[in-house]
């Protein structure tokens, strides 16, 4: 019982993991395409530039989750519990979304208005769930080499 109470604290810990990366990355990403970038033009769509971002912030901060699972587990079991976390969470997303933003979007929208009125397109949900799994199993094996 120990260990699976380890195990899916470690859990836990890893999806807190990836829930900052993924909040600093898109952060610093916003720094450097600004609303402009973000956005295709006169839209709450977002860009290529931002959705091939989006794919690197997936893999990354999946496997900073996984790296930090695997530090604090004490068996491989506490990374696949942190991959179903991933996963569930990530389908429970898709499931709910709802496409916020409206209209035609302002020029000078801030960075928070502008993460919650995105409109994502459908495939990179998608692609997020195997993007998630594989990088949380990656920082996994990264953390286990040290």
């Amino acid at each position: 019982m120990k260990s699976v109470l380890r195990n899916l604290g470690a859990a836990v810990l890893g999806y807190v993991a990836v829930a900052i990366v993924s909040f600093v990355l898109p952060t610093i990403m916003w720094l450097l395409l600004g609303p402009d970038g973000a956005f295709r033009p006169d839209s709450w769509d977002t860009s290529p530039a931002w959705n091939a971002g989006w794919i690197l912030v997936a893999v990354v901060g999946a496997a900073a989750g996984g790296f930090v699972c695997a530090k604090v587990a004490l068996d491989r079991n506490g990374v696949w519990m942190l991959v179903a976390l991933l996963l569930v969470g990530g389908a429970l997303s898709l499931a709910f979304y709802v496409p916020a933003g409206e209209g035609v979007r302002p020029a000078d929208v801030g960075m928070m208005e502008g993460m919650a009125s995105a409109r994502n397109p459908t495939w990179l949900g998608w692609l997020n769930l195997p993007l998630a799994a594989v990088g949380a199993l990656l920082g996994a094996r990264i953390a286990r080499q040290d």
